[in-house]
């Protein structure tokens, strides 16, 4: 017999919510595992004097709207919606909480109504404190939200992006009895955009948007236990911000005059100077990242090439790649032959598609070659074999459809075929930061299992995959990009601790960074094939000279 849906009840100030909590709670709405079973409206105290710090002020107000116009991505995380629209004949209750600051303080007579409704949890799009005797309320607790502005919503990103912070951070924490300070249940670190605070922000709240159902969803599907067991990978007992004012006249406005320089500064780089990825390779087989070792491989002017894939074959390493041409504006793949003397002939186009392609992964498997490209822009994850080495390829199934995945990386590992990927649930969220895992008996087929804890990893500096995982004095190590503060700001070589099908731990072993010159500004991924290594390198050249 299948279990009952969770009972969830929603604890808001309004019926009017953000769009970005109205997104999680129309997939609940439309999902098997949980229901709305009531709105919970905490009406605020309006205090005598409000401090100034507790509003924007108008000259912010302004300059966030201008940004909001001119530089964030569509649509606004922050635009209201109805809650009604989703859930008409969800039953309400309207409780009066204490004040605290900026937060509201709730004791458990809040909520004595609210227990008649035997509520598995309540879900807020914000922090509140609550009491101990509140925690009763629910069975599994409080869920919240918890971001660097704390209850300014407005405010989410803007200090990150000021000040140059690699990353900013989301927080899904649960309140329960055992854990009042609040337990974190999901986590992203995203890249902080450093040339708008509004669409780091918006970013920041559309990947967020996933923590509540999916973590709801993972309850449903474990034990409390597992649930809980299945968090100890994030903080036990986090650090509650406290919520930062709003700046003042002058800093709103110094603040957004050092944005506008950055993007005053990127706009003449862009104009006089060409970012061009090539690609880097060293035969001696040391696990060195001195560069003295490495032979570069110049694309023509009109292309870059990046993502390499290396298979080695009759003495000769074929290295698989994403040849973007710009005149075209989108990826197809290449391969380069280099012999054992290190000479590199000229790129044969391999596979060209209507749509974007990028990471050529290459592996062999029986004796058979095969390899998976990038295709997140047809939301697949393809699978193709080759037929004549090395530019003859043929299309054999899609692993998993309607999905918009990247750079896609499989590996044989303990009698099972485990699949790794980086994952966008939303398409306004941030691309870089979740690696989900996949994992299925064979490799032709359609049926793999998302792994309970997918995301396994939600953290941009070092979740998307980054090349081939390979075995190196008896460890596993799985290569990952490094995206903070820009794409493309560096690799790892991660260790893999633990996994299997509940669990999945790894640790950064190695960090490299793109500070090989003043014209190297990124580098991201990593693939070796015997004693051959090859990397992609960033460079910034005049496109004049």
């Amino acid at each position: 017999m299948a279990r009952e849906k969770l009972k969830v009840g929603l604890l808001v100030d309004s019926y009017q919510i953000p769009t970005w909590f109205f997104r999680s709670l129309e997939w609940i709405k439309n999902s098997d595992f949980a229901q709305v079973s009531l709105v919970i409206l905490a009406a605020k105290n309006k205090p005598d004097s409000p401090s100034r710090s507790s509003h924007p002020n108008l000259v912010y107000r302004f300059l966030n709207a201008i940004d909001q116009k001119y530089v964030m991505r569509r649509p606004d995380a922050l635009c209201l919606v109805d809650l009604r629209v989703l859930f008409p004949d969800v039953p309400d209750l309207t409780i009066q909480p204490a004040q605290q600051g900026d937060l509201l303080d709730f004791s458990s007579y809040d909520f004595q109504q609210a227990q008649t409704a035997d509520l598995d949890l309540i879900a807020s799009p914000q922090i509140h404190h609550f009491s101990k005797g509140a925690l009763n309320a629910a069975r599994y607790g409080f869920w919240c939200y918890n971001f660097p502005s704390g209850s300014r919503r407005m405010l989410t990103g803007f200090w990150q992006t000021v000040l140059l912070k690699p990353t900013t951070e989301a927080t899904l924490l649960m309140f329960t009895l055992d854990f009042p300070g609040g337990q974190t249940i999901d986590q992203a670190q995203c890249m902080t955009y450093p040339f708008s605070p509004a669409r780091n922000r918006n970013t920041l709240l559309w990947t967020a948007s996933s923590f509540l159902p999916r973590q709801i969803k993972r309850l449903k599907e474990s034990s409390l236990i597992e649930f809980k067991h299945g968090s100890v990978r994030f903080a036990t007992n986090p650090t509650l911000r406290e919520t930062p004012a709003f700046p003042s006249n002058a800093r709103a406005i110094a603040g957004y005059i050092q944005v506008l320089a950055r993007q005053f500064v990127e706009l003449v780089n862009r104009a006089f100077n060409l970012d061009t990825w090539y690609l880097m390779f060293d035969k001696s087989g040391t696990n060195s990242f001195n560069l003295s070792n490495y032979q570069k491989i110049l694309p023509p002017k009109d292309r870059f090439w990046a993502d390499p894939h290396v298979i080695e074959r009759n003495g000769s390493n074929f290295i698989f790649v994403e040849e973007y041409p710009y005149r075209e504006r989108k990826g197809r793949i290449a391969v380069i032959e280099t012999d054992h003397l290190g000479k590199v002939k000229p790129p044969v186009p391999v596979l060209s598609l209507p749509y974007h392609l990028s990471y050529p992964f290459v592996f062999e498997q029986d004796g058979r070659l095969f390899m998976i490209p990038e295709t997140a822009a047809n939301r697949t994850i393809d699978l193709y074999e080759c037929t004549g080495f090395p530019d003859r390829w043929e299309f054999r199934l899609s692993l998993l459809q309607g999905i918009r995945a990247k750079d896609t990386t499989v590996f044989y590992y303990q009698w099972k075929w485990w699949l790794f990927t980086g994952v966008t649930e939303n398409l306004e969220a941030h691309p870089e930061s979740e690696l989900f895992l996949f994992y299925a008996d064979e490799l032709l087929t359609t049926n793999w299992h998302s792994h309970p804890l997918n995301p396994v990893i939600s953290d941009v500096t070092r979740a998307r995959p980054a090349g081939r995982l390979f075995e190196q004095d008896g460890k596993l190590i799985r290569p990952s990009q490094n995206g903070a503060g820009m794409y493309g700001s560096g690799f790892n070589l991660n260790e893999v601790l633990c996994l299997n099908e509940t669990e999945y731990v790894e640790k950064v072993m190695i960090q490299v960074k793109p500070d090989w010159g003043p014209h190297t500004i990124g580098t991201h991924t990593f693939t070796r094939s015997g004693a051959f290594t090859v990397i992609d390198v960033l460079t910034r050249r005049s496109k004049f000279f």
